[in-house]
């Protein structure tokens, strides 16, 4: 990993990181009304994770278009994995039925055990090289206003503009589209160096932003829409975080990075899985019970725990992996995938 990326390898853990306190920080509520305005202060800040996972994708695979299956392959393996495995573990303990381990090898599969963002990222990653294809055919101008069009499109604000509610969704693969030819455009056409007072003004348009959204959902405002993936604050939002993490340069640390980043996927599907969350709900709520703590430290400080309980799992599943040659045996799939593919398809 080359030092200028450990910038934005440390926003897509902190964007995982983020997911998990959306996921959790609402389980246990505090009768201080302090606490639960601070938790939603960092909610609203906290917002930016799944956005930014998706830009950081485009950004780092807008440039290439040969058609590959190695990410998709390696990003499905990783998916069953988890979710037979665990299904397999609650089975053991009475929790889950054999035909629930069967349906868990089929992510795309309308159960319980769907990852809706895996699904939709598995989609995105079978259209990849055709719309970086898209990206890099393009001219600057071109591009500019493709994206504007295509943000009009995709995210919502009022009940009338822009058009996300009529043509898009938080939760759909459209939607990460439009982050995938965000995330290229901020690779093709940004400077990768602001001058100080751009990133001064990026910052205080930043918080700007935050107040905004917090007033908004404080006074609830119901014909402004702040809350959703695809709303414009929200997009406008990771944006601006993820040019602001660009400018960082990040030296230190790199063993850290190294050790957390290739498994920051995995928390998502370890803690999201369905018998997994619901009892990390359980546990968080006993535990808040039992133990005399502040509400917001306790949320971050289990939050923070689930996360690196996430990460050392994975790092065992890695070591498996690579015992085991999986990795290899995801390439020879990948490639094996690629030439049935093309042996089908008309020969220019």
């Amino acid at each position: 990993m080359k030092t200028r990326q450990l910038n934005i390898e440390f926003l897509r853990i902190l964007s995982m990181l983020s997911i998990v306190y959306w996921h959790f920080e609402s389980v246990v509520i505090s009768t201080n009304a302090i606490d639960e305005i601070i938790k939603s202060i960092l909610y609203t800040i906290s917002s930016f994770g799944l956005n930014a996972f998706v830009l950081i994708t485009g950004y780092f695979m807008v440039s290439r278009t040969e058609i590959k299956l190695n990410k998709f392959v390696q990003v499905l393996t990783q998916t069953v994995f988890y979710t037979v495995g665990i299904t397999t573990v609650f089975f053991c303990l009475g929790k889950a039925s054999l035909y629930e381990i069967v349906v868990s090898l089929n992510p795309f599969a309308p159960s319980r055990f769907n990852y809706w963002f895996v699904s939709h990222y598995l989609a995105l990653m079978l259209i990849q090289p055709f719309l970086s294809r898209l990206a890099l055919s393009l001219n600057k101008t071109q591009y500019t206003l493709f994206l504007i069009i295509l943000v009009i499109l995709s995210t919502e604000m009022f009940p009338f503009f822009p058009l996300g509610y009529l043509f898009s969704s938080p939760w759909k693969v459209w939607w990460m589209i439009c982050l995938f030819f965000t995330g290229g455009y901020l690779r093709l056409y940004m400077p990768e160096r602001f001058e100080r007072r751009t990133v001064i003004r990026l910052l205080s348009i930043t918080v700007i932003l935050l107040v905004f959204i917090q007033i908004v959902v404080s006074l609830h405002i119901n014909w402004i829409k702040t809350g959703g993936y695809n709303t414009l604050t929200e997009y406008l939002y990771s944006v601006l975080i993820f040019l602001l993490f660009r400018q960082l340069r990040i030296s230190k640390g790199m063993w850290l990075v190294d050790f957390i980043s290739p498994c920051v996927f995995s928390v998502y599907l370890i803690h999201c899985h369905y018998y997994v969350v619901n009892h990390l709900k359980m546990i968080e709520t006993n535990l808040y019970q039992s133990i005399q703590m502040n509400n917001v430290c306790f949320v971050l400080l289990f939050c923070i725990l689930v996360f690196l309980f996430c990460i050392c799992i994975d790092r065992l599943r890695l070591l498996v992996f690579k015992l085991c040659r999986v990795p290899e045996m995801e390439s020879k799939m990948s490639e094996w995938l690629k030439r049935k593919i093309m042996n089908f398809l008309p020969k220019q």
